[in-house]
């Protein structure tokens, strides 16, 4: 319709014109050439009389070629005579003119022709000739034929869609995928679905994309033919099948696979029919030069032979009429159709080469990125060495500026104690605390002296604030803690409840160190305590270098005790002479005494009157003469030729059976405990003299229990040293006697000298030994502790 409205738009501005004007030939002439049409004009006898330039260039042709009826020499043979015909009949009945024909161009193309005239008449009516056009509509029959050969596929998609609605029920392609597959994994299964679609909604047949390696990534099966194809392979395990290959090359999915394959080796897209009439074409997938894989698409009519498809259908083991079914059922593409979908699939190649690109930029990016978050890593962990060693330096450098530091504190606090060394033992023992507490700022450090089981004297540091006091009971003193187990001791927690001593003073103690003051010959001189009020556990450097403070003071408290024994020698030295020399003198006349006593009483005769005088001035004789004795024997020094080697067990078996002989207590219950170690050790002992210290530790310990009361004699050895606990349950010693124990003539029995201890003292201080007298923890009673060397054996060479 378009076309016939333009040229009856022309024709009749040319028979307006021509109306105008007489001269039709001219005009039309001159308006020829202004009209992009191919224009023509005859006079009334049908001979040509003007061809305008457009239609003389299709034709090839001169306007004197041309004229008359030279024009027909371009009609095609087989429509000459119609066209001729039809014109003639125009020019006999003055009819309008209109004819399709073909005819050869200049360059010898076939090309169909529409054209019309109509006829121009004078004003009379007559007619004076024709004018008309010619129009190419080659191309307008070719889209149209086009059109016409796939209405049906227009028809069927709406029946098709008017059906699924209807059932609610799409058709489902046959679909496979591996996401595996480098091209389906770059470029997502639903993305690449989107791409093929299109070919297959043009083509209704099949798409596969193959892998680098030949391996199919992605396969969509549409048309009924291939799916039923597909559907029988797998039933007979041909799918992958050698022998699939050789079946006379019709289209299977390896004859497929082997196609890509090439186009994978070559890089050049190939178009290949196989027997059954079914062409392939598949063209390369490439990244940067790179061939990474294909894509290949099936077109062409089902094979239609009967003997074709009975040849399939024997293959594969399938029915003959649903393959004939299947091949019928596949609606012939035309070229054009064909083209597009081609061109289609170069499109979406195209699309995937982009989407790799992508994604390989994607993932370079992205391992790029790995990479520099790794060297990040490493560049951080570098980082974090350095700072760590810089840290450590730092630390190192530092703790080795505190430790300097701490050395010179300590070494000036040691410094500051030997300074005052020769000083009373007072002043030191408070120095020390003064450079403890400067080393370590800790609220309460004290230093206790410990003499009979009690504190004579304590020093401490509390808060800044230094006090010191005497007599202490160990129970409550935090120095008392160290005292009973006898060696370092670390508390934590809340010590306050713990020790109830601890409440006593103003800190809130939940760290607690403390440590015993031993001397030379390991006894107990004293003890040392620290308490933080952190809850903290001192460390190793702490306890040696308090440990360095701790044997410092031990060495100024046994200082202080060789200083009184020194002194209380040299006291009973001068005493012993003094004694022995009274005492010889002194016991001359009193056997003068006690002879004239006794020659007295006889010749009194026993008279009743001066007997009772006579007796008393016999006992006072003899407690005279006992007491010389006693002063002859505190006098008198050990013979070292008197020392023999003895058993211990021995020894205390011998004293206690002289004891049981001669003493008023002889009824009293002793009970000895000896260790296994203390059974064979001998010592270097003036058996008499050793005997005489046991029955005086015995007479002591009867004297001041009860006759009900045990007591407990304990043989042990210790390093060197055998040690003899003599212990009782009485009513124990008055502190302020502690200290005068040793003392001559100091007793608190009545009837004693006072001698007896301070004998005792001497024969173990002669035998290199010590003695230690005090009050049981816990109360009551008291222990006598002798502590004499063990004869060493001498080796056999």
């Amino acid at each position: 319709m378009t076309i016939t409205k333009k040229i009856s738009d022309i024709e009749q501005t040319l028979y307006r014109e021509t109306q105008k004007d007489n001269q039709i030939e001219e005009r039309i002439k001159s308006l020829g050439d202004m009209i992009p049409y191919d224009l023509w004009y005859a006079d009334k006898n049908g001979y040509m009389r003007y061809l305008n330039s457009s239609l003389l260039n299709q034709l090839g042709m001169t306007l004197q070629d041309a004229c008359n009826y030279g024009w027909t020499k371009r009609i095609l043979e087989e429509d000459v005579a119609s066209v001729i015909n039809r014109w003639f009949h125009c020019i006999k009945t003055g009819e309008e003119w209109e004819a399709e024909y073909r005819l050869k161009d200049r360059f010898g193309n076939v090309r169909k022709n529409l054209s019309r005239g109509k006829p121009v008449r004078d004003n009379k009516g007559i007619l004076a000739g024709w004018v008309g056009i010619n129009l190419d509509i080659t191309d307008c029959k070719e889209k149209q034929k086009n059109l016409e050969d796939i209405e049906w596929m227009i028809n069927d998609n709406a029946c098709q869609i008017e059906k699924d609605i209807a059932s609610d029920k799409k058709h489902d392609d046959l679909i496979e995928y591996d996401e595996s597959g480098y091209i389906v994994n770059a470029t997502g299964i639903g993305l690449l679905m989107e791409i093929v679609t299109e070919v297959l909604d043009l083509l209704d047949s099949f798409v596969c994309v193959f892998e680098q390696n030949g391996h199919c990534s992605f396969k969509i099966v549409r048309s009924q033919w291939s799916c039923y194809l597909n559907d029988l392979s797998k039933k007979i395990g041909l799918e992958n099948s050698e022998k699939n290959m050789r079946s006379d090359g019709i289209s299977c999915f390896l004859y497929w696979k082997k196609i890509a394959e090439n186009v994978i080796n070559t890089g050049i897209p190939v178009d290949v029919k196989c027997k059954a009439g079914i062409n392939s074409f598949c063209v390369p997938v490439k990244v940067g030069g790179e061939t990474i894989g294909s894509i290949c698409i099936g077109y062409g009519n089902q094979p239609q032979e009967q003997q074709t498809i009975r040849k399939i259908a024997s293959y594969y083991g399938g029915d003959y009429k649903l393959i004939k079914s299947a091949a019928n059922n596949y609606k012939y593409r035309p070229a054009f159709l064909v083209g597009i979908a081609r061109k289609s699939l170069l499109s979406s190649a195209r699309i995937i080469e982009v989407m790799v690109s992508r994604k390989r930029a994607e993932n370079a990016l992205q391992l790029a990125y790995s990479e520099a978050e790794k060297r990040r890593e490493v560049w951080a962990k570098a980082l974090n060495r350095s700072y760590e060693l810089l840290k450590k330096e730092t630390k190192e450098r530092i703790d080795a500026e505190n430790e300097t530091a701490l050395r010179n504190k300590i070494i000036k606090s040691i410094y500051s104690v030997i300074s005052v060394f020769t000083a009373s033992h007072e002043v030191v023992i408070n120095q020390v605390i003064s450079s403890i507490n400067s080393i370590f700022s800790i609220p309460f450090i004290a230093i206790g002296v410990i003499e009979n089981n009690m504190f004579v004297w304590v020093s401490q540091n509390c808060n800044g604030r230094c006090e010191c006091f005497v007599d202490v009971n160990l129970e409550n003193h935090p120095c008392g803690v160290a005292f009973s187990g006898g060696k370092i001791k670390q508390l934590n927690g809340n010590l306050k409840q713990i020790y109830p001593s601890f409440t006593r003073y103003s800190i809130d103690a939940k760290a607690y160190l403390g440590m015993p003051v031993y001397s030379s010959k390991g006894i107990i001189l004293g003890t040392v305590c620290l308490c933080d009020d952190e809850n903290r556990v001192f460390k190793e450097y702490e306890i040696n270098l308090i440990e360095i403070f701790t044997r410092f003071t031990g060495l100024v408290l046994e200082r202080r005790l060789i200083e009184r024994q020194l002194s209380q020698s040299q006291e009973m030295k001068i005493l012993g002479q003094l004694t022995s020399g009274v005492a010889h003198e002194v016991r001359n006349p009193l056997n003068g005494i006690l002879a004239i006593t006794d020659a007295l009483g006889k010749d009194l005769g026993g008279d009743p009157e001066y007997s009772i005088f006579i007796e008393h001035i016999r006992k006072q004789v003899v407690r005279l003469t006992d007491l010389m004795s006693d002063l002859l024997d505190l006098g008198r020094p050990i013979e070292k030729g008197n020392l023999l080697p003895t058993s211990i067990v021995w020894l205390i078996s011998t004293a206690l059976n002289y004891w049981k002989q001669s003493s008023c207590y002889r009824n009293r219950i002793i009970r000895i405990n000896c260790s296994r170690e203390s059974e064979s050790v001998s010592i270097y002992a003036d058996r008499p003299k050793i005997e005489q210290v046991i029955i005086n530790l015995l007479e002591n310990g009867c004297a001041h229990s009860r006759s009900d009361q045990e007591i407990i004699i304990d043989v042990k050895r210790v390093g060197d040293m055998i040690v003899i606990q003599i212990t009782d349950r009485g009513t124990g010693i008055k502190p302020e006697h502690l200290n005068h124990l040793f003392e001559p003539f100091f007793t608190t029995r009545k009837g004693g000298t006072g001698l007896g201890l301070g004998i005792v003292k001497r024969i173990v201080e002669s035998h290199d030994g010590s003695i230690d007298i005090r009050n049981n923890i816990p109360a009551p009673g008291v222990t006598a502790e002798v502590k004499i060397p063990i004869m060493k054996k001498k080796l056999a060479f």
